[in-house]
């Protein structure tokens, strides 16, 4: 039921967002942030089961969306929201924010799957050109590489482990 309603409220014409979807699309991954910081146990494993409830929401909405698009163009309110909230997702854990790991796995499988999808439908443009899909390219590579820098990656396994 939620899914589909924050579908409905993303969605615009048939084949494309609506203008204002990205406003939702930030909304729905902003829940995927750790909410505040706790000390005890049994609040982290709240926290940490309403984040795993979000994602379930987050990917059905994104399922929705993603059959509901015609191309990666149409698609590009919910890619700058990914891309944004990557971001922010990376910065705090380089600044030792460990609650933002589950984010981060989180994000990368939503991304993934949109990038996965009809073969990188999302990531071309019925256009003829391929300004759009060269942009995309290069924005996920630059995002990929942060991900994977050789200093960043080590550490997420250290962050993992602080956790225990």
């Amino acid at each position: 039921g939620v899914a589909f309603l924050l579908f409905y409220a993303a969605r615009g014409v048939p084949g494309r967002l609506h203008s204002k979807s990205q406003s939702i699309i930030k909304i729905a991954l902003a829940q995927l942030f750790p909410v505040e910081k706790s000390n005890s146990e049994q609040n982290k494993n709240v926290e940490c089961f309403k984040r795993h409830v979000t994602f379930t929401l987050v990917t059905q909405v994104f399922g929705k969306m993603r059959a509901h698009v015609r191309d990666g163009k149409n698609f590009a309110p919910a890619w700058n929201e990914m891309y944004s909230c990557l971001e922010t997702v990376i910065e705090a854990l380089k600044q030792g924010e460990t609650d933002y790991a589950s984010s981060l796995g989180y994000l990368m499988q939503i991304m993934t799957a949109c990038v996965n999808y009809r073969n990188g439908k999302l990531v071309k443009s019925q256009d003829g050109t391929n300004a759009f899909e060269d942009s995309q390219a290069f924005t996920i590579s630059k995002l990929l590489h942060k991900v994977l820098d050789a200093e960043f990656y080590s550490n997420l396994g250290k962050l993992n482990q602080s956790k225990k």
